[in-house]
């Protein structure tokens, strides 16, 4: 109850596979041999074997029983906690520059305002605030959305993506919606083309990508964590931690250069 249609098919997903893999019928069957049963379903059944797919889809389940009143005792197994991907500089640049002006500046948001993309989509005229260049994460309720955990932020943003917002027609409530006005779904998929337009590998072509590298971007210029996390909206200072050793390729590289000079 009051989660979004995207939680809601995720875990319908994880309880359509929970029922492939097992014998239980009745929710108040399940068990630890149950549960252990389809974490193990989900790696074999993964492209890549991936531990962190099934430790998410995993927690799922044991959320969609623990609102069942069962409780299980055995422990999701741990998965490699790999390095963020982030956007080399030259290839937010290839990437932006392969654009139109619409999914420009929806990338944009994601990159300087640090925006989730159920964020950038349900933005509207409303909370862009031009005058103190401020855009502001509110849930929209009309679209049947809420902000995550339910924290609205101001993100104070440089004036240039101000500009690039505002130089937009207004055809709709939403900032960077469909062509008919209504929110628009399908930026990743924009953005793989993208991606084959401008060279780069539409692999690596994710929108969360865009903010890690925002982040990352102001943390390399000095900007203190706390800020950071207060415009990205982070909670959990280890999420953010993460980016802050990451270097591009680059610089990473002239650093070492200089260190064995």
């Amino acid at each position: 109850m009051g989660k979004g249609d995207k939680t809601k098919d995720a875990v319908a997903l994880v309880i359509k596979n929970f029922l492939a893999c097992t014998d239980a019928k009745d929710v108040r069957e399940v068990n630890d041999g149950h549960v252990r049963q389809y974490w193990q379903y989900e790696i074999n059944h993964s492209p890549t074997k991936s531990r962190r797919t099934a430790h998410n889809r995993t927690t799922f389940l044991l959320a969609f029983l623990k609102a069942h009143g069962v409780v299980i005792k055995w422990k999701i197994p741990p998965f490699d906690q790999t390095l963020p991907e982030v956007y080399e500089p030259e290839e937010s640049e290839a990437l932006l520059a392969a654009c139109d002006a619409k999914h420009r500046a929806a990338y944009s948001v994601m990159y300087k305002a640090l925006f989730r993309d159920r964020e950038v989509v349900y933005l509207t005229w409303d909370c862009v605030d031009v005058k103190r260049n401020i855009l502001r994460v509110r849930s929209k309720p009309e679209y049947n959305w809420r902000v995550k955990k339910y924290r609205e932020r101001d993100v104070t943003v440089p004036k240039d993506l101000i500009d690039q917002i505002t130089a937009l027609p207004r055809t709709s409530k939403l900032v960077l919606p469909r062509e008919d006005g209504n929110p628009d779904g399908h930026l990743l998929r924009a953005l793989k083309d993208t991606a084959k337009k401008a060279g780069v590998d539409p692999k690596r072509a994710k929108l969360h990508s865009w903010r890690r590298s925002g982040a990352t971007h102001l943390l390399q210029k000095g900007l203190p964590l706390q800020e950071v996390m207060a415009l990205g909206g982070w909670k959990d200072l280890k999420s953010v931690q993460r980016y802050a050793g990451l270097l591009s390729h680059e610089r990473r590289q002239k650093a070492v250069e200089a260190a064995w000079a």
